[in-house]
C-alpha cells in the first residue's frame, strides 16, 4: 500500500486496535516499511522500519 491512511488502518486492524486514532500519533512516515508477519493465516507480529530515515 502507499497511503498513509490504509497503512494505518491495516496496522491497527492487526494489532486489534479500535480504527479510530489520534492522527498526530500515526507512525508512517514517508519510505517507511510496515510488515505483517504470519504464521498460516494468523498475524503474530507488525513490524515498522525507516529503512531511509538517515536521508
Amino acid at each position: 500500500m502507499s497511503h498513509q491512511l490504509c497503512i494505518i488502518a491495516a496496522q491497527r486492524r492487526a494489532r486489534r486496535l479500535p480504527l479510530a486514532h489520534n492522527p498526530a500519533t500515526r507512525q508512517c512516515d514517508l519510505a517507511s516499511v510496515t510488515s505483517l508477519v504470519f504464521i498460516g493465516d494468523t498475524i503474530v507480529d507488525v513490524r515498522y522500519a525507516e529503512p531511509a530515515a538517515h536521508l
